[in-house]
């Protein structure tokens, strides 16, 4: 009888470390320093876009930094910003805001949907209809 509780014991031990380590179903972790460089923002090929977007990522800690959003159009011109971003919740969460005081439109607040080598999908966490692709450069 002792043997069976032991191994009762075994087993459901094991059966929670197997699922510890496995997640269950959590997302996986985003490698964060992959996002340091320039993206350019690519569109569906559906979209007709006269001009780009290039958002430059330059860390200054861990877990934040800079973010210059470079943006030329055909018909409103070349335009610069220098903003900052922060990341949390693990790298899957990334906010960008002009600064201490803010501005319009601020924060921009993002979940990183996907971030590899050359890839970049951003989804506006207010509204997740809003999904943003960028290619590294």
């Amino acid at each position: 009888m002792n043997t069976k509780v032991w191994r009762v014991f075994f087993l459901m031990m094991f059966t929670a470390v197997s699922f510890m380590s496995c997640g269950c179903g959590e997302e996986d972790d985003i490698e964060i320093g992959l996002l340091s460089g320039k993206w350019m923002q690519v569109y569906d090929k559906d979209v007709i876009c006269e001009g780009y977007v290039y958002y430059t990522f330059i860390f200054d800690s861990d877990t934040s930094g800079k973010c210059i959003i470079e943006v030329n159009d055909a018909f409103a011109g070349n335009h610069s910003e220098e903003r900052v971003f922060i990341l949390s919740d693990f790298g899957r969460h990334i906010t960008i805001f002009k600064g201490l005081y803010g501005g319009d439109n601020d924060p921009w607040d993002y979940r990183i949907k996907q971030l590899t080598s050359n890839r970049l999908t951003l989804i506006l966490a207010d509204h997740p209809d809003v999904v943003q692709h960028f290619e590294k450069k």
